[in-house]
């Protein structure tokens, strides 16, 4: 067998030997990604530097939309079989239909930490990392993974990390646009006006769908008085 092989069948050999780490494992391959994904959420609202975090966000946000573009040209290239179905592992989740190479999970996870490295955050950049290298090897660990695979993962993220971080900066309009969307600020007209009682903004949500409309009341300060 392959170096690869090799060590993938070395960590998916530890399974099975421990409920409790099975469990873990299990639980990091499922949740540790959209964990990392909230905890880059609340940066939107930060008090300090805000300009600066919420451009932070958007650009995690945006390196692990682009990583995993990349993961799809890949595959119109590479259609690599998941190594349960060669018999090289012992699967404990479901059974997945995509082709094994790359780790969407290791993309995404990277790519979130790969972000604030390249944007000088090194200390927040080298706990997500480790987050990401929990979650890769839960991969290789719940056999639904070669090692190959979360590697190339990797690759693909950090691709994507100086891909974005070469084209997206503060100051861009992409940036600007982003923010405002994101924000709830549709046009640059819509700003408080507390002469007039201020805009008192309503977002409500269409989970199905996935659709977000905003409803926006202006109050006027003796409006009603007047027409009366």
């Amino acid at each position: 067998m392959s170096i690869d092989s090799n060590l993938t069948s070395l960590i998916n050999g530890l399974s099975g030997r421990s409920s409790l780490l099975d469990w873990l494992m299990i639980a990091i391959t499922h949740l540790g990604l959209p964990l990392m994904a909230l905890c880059v959420v609340p940066l939107w609202w930060f008090r300090v530097n805000r300009s600066e975090m919420r451009y932070l966000a958007i650009s995690a946000a945006l390196t692990l939309t682009s990583g995993l573009l990349i993961n799809q040209l890949v595959l119109l290239f590479i259609s690599r079989a998941r190594p349960y179905t060669e018999g090289l592992t012992h699967l404990l989740i479901a059974p997945s239909m995509d082709p094994s190479f790359p780790s969407d999970h290791a993309t995404g996870a990277v790519a979130i930490a790969v972000t604030f490295f390249f944007h000088g955050r090194i200390k927040m950049g080298a706990l997500f990392f480790l987050a990401a290298l929990l979650v890769m090897f839960s991969r290789v660990y719940v056999g639904t993974h070669y090692v190959t695979d979360v590697l190339g993962g990797l690759v693909t993220a950090s691709m994507a990390g100086l891909f974005v971080s070469r084209f997206h900066y503060r100051e861009s309009l992409l940036n600007r646009c982003l923010t405002r969307i994101c924000s709830g600020q549709c046009s640059g007209s819509l700003k408080p006006d507390t002469h007039l009682g201020g805009i008192v903004a309503t977002k409500v949500e269409v989970i199905h769908g996935q659709k977000t409309s905003f409803i926006l009341h202006r109050v006027q300060a003796g409006s009603r008085r007047a027409h009366t």
